[in-house]
């Protein structure tokens, strides 16, 4: 078997970027540059006038009660250029810049203007957290020593005009500067008023001024604001132009009226039950991140901080379908932030080895992944990780990111652009997290009240200890409703089978299925009951409620059209279906497929006898290589089998098993802990019989 590859790959997040206006387009500036400018000032303004902005000086920096919403002005642009190509930084004097004010920042060489201006308003931003400001939010000459200045122009309260320029120095450094209409930085005044941001025009008090509620911002009339068209049937939110003439989405765009589902494309190969795995392990994860239920890292002991007001997920078919589009191309790296609408990015691979791998399970494994860095590296107690890339926390962080409310997702199955073929998963993620010198959620215990949440509109969920926020949309109902499979996965149940399809004619027989199935149970019930010794002599757990397997010809039939050309490539149907799948070669080639089924049923039990059983009988990927067709074997809920055995290359014989449903599912329990049953009720499924001989449960 090849060595497996799974990994995890995250973006640079950048806050979602608002539209600048229309420039000129010869002074080597573009309007996606001008727009990042724009965004990344309001983003941060946003943040520090909702109280969310991290000081040094403890808590928080103080809530602002009229803080304005920025705008691009091209005039001031043309004065901040003219000075920043002089390459000099020591005589744009006040009446140079009519009294403007100014921010200046350098880097290490760099082509990439828009990740140049998200990285320079980020550094002003962060000299709140290195330095801090008072609690009376004054500006002092101390503080300008101190080296407060960027931050103090980047949040005074008035400053509503901007202009910025990026040019290069001596071919070694990138140099960005903003200059701000009107200045700021007035020693012995306050940066802004302080006070709870404006649910209402009046409370602006200014001239012609919109509140902005959900940004915590006033729009002064001179900043000029549109909005899109409906495009999708996801929930409703505002869109921010890019400019003039051409809009890039950064909030997704939606329909003014709330639908009862989300409904997304059907032709795309994604399907609900993926969609509905993605959105539910999110809400999982964060729902045991918010109630203080997930461990963290040997480093830092214990575990992370409770979340006070989580946001629940929902699902948005434009942010998929933008991941999609990225998948297709199948590259394991980022798309540039413009390319996926400044949206927050996770990604993730896993190696063609992992054949029996749903598309369900992958979902759910890509998650869990990411969610796992938090084990491994951990959070600091102050919840607020200064690097998050040298860290190697980032995706951990994006998907517990508290004001993350809407993710769009894909898979893709990818014979390019790898020597193996391979499987790309990724979801984006709106508004963006992972930013550094930020708590990754405010702490605190879970909201109790729809009051404790602390945003319009949104509800309470108790026993999640999520907010919902009121634009969640759930997807419509799937058949699959929690992450462990049920024991069937249709409607209609086959009656019980001990190994008999009349209706096939490929070269199986009933004598070989009926040892496919004898095998099964005879090992599961040896699990069960206690008996089963592991790699140390000790025994595996015993089985509470482990189902009677039988068979299943639909499996086997699926099973057969994978295995009989003997390429193992993608088992799409399987996966669709959610069906897990063990296989063994064996060689030299026999004839004799009563002894493969044997053979081969024997050595995926063996996994047992050659390793330990996994922590709290628990699957984690870390067993993958070593325990997966034994966990598959055992799995409780895997009641139904279809196996085959076929001849390859000649000189091998190929012998595969599916289940359904399937298992292997990561951070899931392979089978419930306890004495087997010994009376009906004890197998806790409806219509279910105990077999006490077996200590096995018979589905109906």
């Amino acid at each position: 078997m090849l060595i497996p590859i799974v990994i995890a790959c995250l973006a640079l997040l950048k806050p979602s970027y608002v539209a600048a206006s229309p420039c000129p387009s010869d002074n080597g500036m573009t309007d996606e540059v001008r727009a990042a400018f724009v965004d990344q000032h309001n983003y941060y303004r946003s943040l520090i006038a909702s109280g969310n902005a991290k000081n040094k000086n403890g808590g928080f920096a103080p809530k602002a009660a009229r803080m304005l919403k920025v705008s691009y002005d091209c005039d001031v642009e043309v004065n901040a250029m003219e000075w920043l190509k002089t390459c000099t930084f020591g005589n744009n004097n006040v009446a140079n810049r009519n009294q403007w004010g100014t921010n200046v920042h350098t880097l290490s060489l760099t082509s990439n203007n828009t990740e140049a201006a998200a990285e320079s308003v980020k550094a002003w931003f962060n000299e709140l957290y290195t330095i801090g400001v008072p609690q009376n939010n004054v500006f002092t000459p101390q503080l300008y020593q101190q080296g407060l200045g960027e931050y103090a122009q980047l949040a005074w309260q008035s400053s509503n005009k901007i202009g910025c320029a990026v040019t290069t120095c001596s071919n070694s450094y990138t140099a960005v500067a903003c200059e701000y209409n009107p200045g700021g930085d007035a020693v012995f005044t306050t940066i802004y008023d302080i006070g709870d941001p404006c649910t209402t025009d009046e409370d602006c008090q200014c001239a012609g001024c919109v509140c902005s509620k959900d940004e915590a911002l006033c729009i002064p009339p001179s900043t000029k604001v549109t909005t899109h068209k409906p495009t999708t049937t996801t929930v409703r939110t505002t869109t921010k132009p890019t400019t003039t003439t051409t809009t890039t989405t950064t909030e997704p765009t939606t329909t003014t009226e709330k639908p009862e589902f989300i409904v997304c494309p059907s032709d795309n190969g994604m399907t609900d039950e993926v969609r509905w795995m993605f959105v539910n392990t999110h809400n999982k994860l964060r729902s045991r991140t918010a109630q203080g239920k997930s461990k963290n890292a040997p480093r830092f002991g214990g575990f992370a901080p409770k979340a006070a007001r989580m946001l629940k997920v929902s699902y948005d078919c434009a942010m998929e379908a933008n991941m999609m589009k990225w998948a297709k191309q199948c590259h394991f790296y980022h798309p540039p932030p413009a390319y996926r609408n400044y949206w927050g990015q996770n990604i993730y691979m896993i190696g063609d080895p992992y054949y029996n791998f749903t598309w369900p399970s992958i979902a759910e494994t890509a998650v869990i992944s990411w969610w796992q860095e938090l084990q491994v590296f951990g959070v600091p107690e102050n919840n607020i990780v200064v690097a998050p890339d040298e860290h190697k926390t980032g995706h951990y962080m994006q998907v517990v990111w508290q004001w993350t409310y809407k993710i769009g997702c894909a898979i893709n199955y990818c014979t390019k652009n790898k020597p193996w073929p391979w499987t790309i998963a990724g979801c984006n993620y709106y508004p963006s997290g992972d930013n550094a010198y930020w708590v990754v959620y405010e702490m605190g215990d879970p909201c109790t009240t729809d009051a404790d949440c602390k945003c319009a509109d949104c509800i309470c969920s108790k026993d999640e200890a999520l907010c919902i926020p009121p634009q969640y949309v759930p997807l419509p109902p799937t058949t699959t409703s929690t992450t462990t499979p049920k024991p069937t996965t249709t409607t209609t149940v086959p009656p019980l089978n001990a190994g008999s399809c009349p209706g096939l004619n490929n070269g199986m027989t009933d004598e070989v299925r009926k040892t496919f199935v004898d095998k099964h149970n005879e090992y599961r019930s040896l699990i069960a009951k206690g008996q089963a010794k592991d790699k140390v002599g000790q025994f595996a757990p015993k089985a509470a409620r482990m189902l009677k397997v039988n068979y299943d010809c639909a499996v086997e039939e699926n099973a057969m059209e994978w295995a009989k050309s003997c390429t193992f490539g993608l088992n799409t149907a399987a996966m669709l279906k959610r069906w897990g799948n063990n296989m063994q070669m064996l060689s030299p080639k026999t004839n004799n497929k009563t002894e493969a089924a044997i053979a081969s049923v024997d050595a995926w039990f063996g996994q047992l006898q050659k390793n330990s059983v996994p922590e709290k009988n628990v699957f984690t990927m870390d067993n993958y290589m070593t325990l997966s067709k034994y966990s598959q074997l055992a799995w409780q809920s895997s009641s139904r089998i279809g196996c085959v055995v076929v001849p390859c290359w000649n000189s091998w014989t190929v012998v595969v098993c599916e289940y359904n449903p399937g298992g292997d599912l990561p951070g899931e329990v392979i089978y419930d802990e306890g004495d087997p049953c010994t009376k009906d009720a004890d197998c806790q499924c409806s219509g279910c019989i105990c077999s006490r001989d077996e200590a096995l449960c018979i589905a109906p």
